[in-house]
């Protein structure tokens, strides 16, 4: 299906001076013990000033406890990295990929549920971070971000060049949210992408300054269902 798609990327997902300090960024393939025994495998990500787990006094699963002190572990069973977008930075610099899971790929589990969580093994965050053993999986600024949005169909689409993309964001104090719109339909082409953007600027860029950022978010929910019906 040619069809336009409108990526939302999670917040703090694009700019280095978000997460300036963010330290050292492990991507660790793990299986969680369920107590009812179940096993899952997925992907977890852990970002700190370790270099990666190597404690001997405490288990992977107080880890992550320490380093996430959410109720929640967020795990993703499949991870693809896009060929599109791609976040162009400085001429010679490395091109960041991000990576998506569709939602059935996503799993949610409760900390006190789990009995035991084993690493399979692990690897840098993203495309351009540092894998260094002795010094560290270094971050390369650009938070891990994975795109929880999109079909499988449409992950599969955006390892082929669009017709035509625009990158935005919001021009507003403290907003650090980045967007692209991709076209794979020849009715809309650069020109008309454009528009669409500005439009769409003209009208939250108001929203924001007014601080509703609620409803900002909503509008950006409305405007992908409409540009999806109208592949």
């Amino acid at each position: 299906m040619r069809h336009i798609i409108i990526i939302l990327l999670l917040t703090f997902g694009l700019f280095e001076k978000a997460f300036t300090d963010v330290g050292n960024c492990v991507k660790y393939e793990v299986d969680v013990g369920i107590n009812d025994g179940r096993v899952v495998r997925g992907f977890v990500f852990v970002a700190g000033y370790e270099r990666k787990f190597t404690f001997t006094d405490i288990t992977f699963l107080d880890y992550l406890k320490r380093t996430n002190p959410t109720d929640t572990l967020v795990l993703y069973k499949s991870i693809r990295r896009l060929k599109f977008p791609a976040l162009t930075r400085a001429p010679g610099e490395c091109e960041v990929h991000f990576e998506a899971a569709s939602p059935d790929n996503v799993i949610k589990i409760f900390k006190g549920k789990i009995k035991v969580v084993k690493v399979i093994r692990y690897g840098v965050c993203n495309n351009c971070d540092i894998a260094d053993e002795k010094t560290g999986y270094s971050s390369n600024g650009i938070y891990p971000t994975v795109i929880i949005e999109l079909t499988k169909s449409e992950i599969g689409l955006l390892q082929t060049k669009p017709l035509a993309q625009v990158g935005f964001g919001h021009e507003v104090d403290n907003n650090t949210d980045g967007y692209w719109m991709m076209s794979y339909n020849p009715q809309y082409n650069q020109t008309e992408l454009e528009k669409i953007k500005n439009d769409f600027l003209l009208e939250t860029d108001k929203l924001l300054k007014e601080n509703n950022w609620d409803k900002v978010q909503v509008r950006y929910g409305t405007l992908k269902s409409e540009l999806r019906k109208k592949k």
